[in-house]
């Protein structure tokens, strides 16, 4: 392809001084030429301010060529045109010679795209200056980051206090997160949800206890003389951690409730001798009654025997309440076991409840009529109280059945015919 250039010198010279007149002084730009896919460049001969461009572009072009040549040695420049078949790209066409005027030559329709520019190397001076531009504008208007910066602060500290009220919110009638009933989690359940949690635990805390012979029994806790609360200890669950309200929502901080109940070792021992031990081999404590041919209290001895030692099967009781829902199975030794009651003391109980017997106790009226209450009653008013684990016996009186007697034999007994008084007066 050929550079061509036909027209007046004058008359462009003309136009070019119309465009870019000399009286102004301008700071004209560099131009970079277009270079061809060869190498060539579009090539004008240099004539008044277009020469003076022209001379300008030479030198720069120089001046980045020395520099490019430089680069190559170590790097490859990337040419995307160096890949294109030979046959598709044109021939190279001897770049015109120059004219007077600076008018390079338009490129034919089917040569534009086979127009490539050269890579511009960039010398050490502007490229620190280009990189002091891009720092500045990094640094450009602190003010506008900070404001940023503190408004996603501000946005993070509202979602925040959001959250954590509407976290209490939701758990002011739910267990907190953090509490445990027994093994398992019982975050957000509610009342309903942990009446149901309690009863079944309760009732999978039943207790096997086998003893020496290999006789066993399963016992719930309610036989082994415990009494659970179920209503508090929902309570219990849903007060938890209630102290402090950012505590409360923290699932780090843990706590276990246990069952609100009441254990009696007496219960539990009894039961265990009764289901364990045969009747002729258990210990059996002193006592008193009242004999209605003799009138009066007459002791009834006990004797020794032998019992399911109670104290691992406490403690698994303990364990059971402490942290219910697990069931437990335990071997027991038999011990023996000396009377609960002696005899003294039962001999000592019997006097004091015979001498209640031969004190008189006598109801009168304010006529002088009276009333003695029969021994065989009084007998039924006296309460014998033997406590096994203290090994007394303590005598009280039946208040309720002596209210009933009074009130439907003392009229009888003291009423009388009235007899109506007569007043005279002596005129």
């Amino acid at each position: 392809m050929a550079n061509e250039y036909t027209g007046d010198d004058n008359q462009e010279d003309e136009r070019t001084q119309a465009v870019f007149p000399l009286d102004d002084q301008m700071d004209i730009p560099p131009l970079n030429m277009p270079v061809l896919h060869d190498g060539s460049t579009f090539d004008a001969e240099p004539s008044g301010l277009a020469g003076l461009v022209q001379e300008t572009q030479a030198k720069r072009q120089a001046d980045a060529a020395s520099a490019q040549t430089q680069e190559s040695q170590e790097t490859q420049a990337f040419d995307p045109l160096a890949e294109l078949d030979d046959e598709a790209a044109p021939e190279p066409q001897p770049a015109a010679p120059a004219t007077s005027s600076f008018a390079p030559q338009r490129p034919a329709a089917d040569d534009v795209a086979t127009v490539a520019f050269a890579a511009v190397a960039m010398n050490p001076a502007d490229d620190a200056a280009l990189g002091k531009g891009v720092s500045a504008a990094k640094t450009k208007n602190p003010k506008r980051g900070m404001i940023i910066a503190f408004s996603i602060i501000g946005a993070l500290l509202v979602l925040l206090v959001a959250a954590f009220f509407g976290t209490n919110w939701y758990f002011q009638d739910r267990v907190a997160p953090g509490v445990r009933f027994g093994n398992v989690s019982v975050m957000g359940k509610t009342e309903s949800e942990l009446t149901g949690i309690v009863n079944q635990a309760v009732s999978d805390s039943a207790i096997t206890v086998t003893d020496s012979e290999g006789n066993n029994v399963k016992a719930g806790l309610d036989k082994l003389g415990v009494t659970v609360n179920v209503k508090q200890t929902v309570r219990n669950l849903l007060d938890a951690k209630s102290g402090n309200i950012f505590t409360r929502i923290n699932p780090f901080a843990k706590q276990d409730v246990r069952l609100s109940a009441t254990t009696d070792n007496y219960t539990l021992s009894t039961y265990l001798t009764e289901q364990l031990v045969e009747e002729q081999d258990r210990a059996v404590a002193s006592n008193i009654s009242y004999d209605a041919n003799s009138k009066k209290f007459i002791v009834t001895e006990g004797n020794e025997g032998k019992e399911a030692d109670p104290s691992d099967v406490i403690a698994a009781v303990k364990k059971a309440v402490s942290q219910p829902g697990e069931a437990q199975k335990l071997t027991v030794m038999y011990s023996d076991v000396a009377m609960p009651i002696t005899v003294e003391t039962a001999t000592s109980a019997a006097n004091d409840a015979n001498k209640r017997l031969t004190s008189s106790l006598v109801i009168g009226n304010s006529k002088g009529k009276t009333f003695t209450l029969p021994a065989d009653e009084i007998a039924k008013w006296i309460q014998v109280k033997p406590d096994i684990q203290k090994g007394t016996i303590t005598l009280a009186y039946d208040q309720d059945a002596i209210k009933t007697y009074l009130s439907q034999n003392l009229a009888k007994k003291l009423d009388q015919d009235m007899v109506v008084e007569k007043n005279i007066t002596n005129t």
